[in-house]
């Protein structure tokens, strides 16, 4: 589980889903926009299609999470993020590589979004 700064509220995930910008791996995506806190918050999707029982999905959510608490400290920009599981994550090396890639690939935001 996220400590509680760094969790994205309902609300604000919608905001994030309609007008943030979209980076994408195999395995994960990651929708974003810049925040006006000091720090990144996150939520985490894993739809059905990832895995039908939810233990399966359940693992996912639990292996990307420690993935992104591991890798919280190293973003430096505070912003905002949804992150959508396109399959299942077998390993916690696995979703450490995806979102570390996705989350070295933002550049520049603009300020408006």
């Amino acid at each position: 589980m996220l400590p509680i700064p760094y969790r994205l509220p309902t609300p604000d995930v919608k905001q994030v889903m309609r007008s943030g910008r979209r980076l994408a791996s195999p395995e994960l995506v990651l929708i974003y926009q810049k925040n006006t806190t000091d720090a990144s918050r996150f939520a985490l999707i894993v739809p059905k299609s990832v895995d039908k029982r939810a233990v399966g999905r359940n693992r996912t959510k639990r292996l990307v999470r420690e993935a992104l608490r591991k890798l919280l400290p190293a973003i430096a920009q505070a912003i905002d993020g949804v992150i959508i599981a396109r399959r299942k994550v077998e390993s916690l090396e696995e979703a450490l590589s995806s979102i570390n890639g996705l989350v070295s690939r933002i550049r520049d935001l603009s300020p408006n979004t």
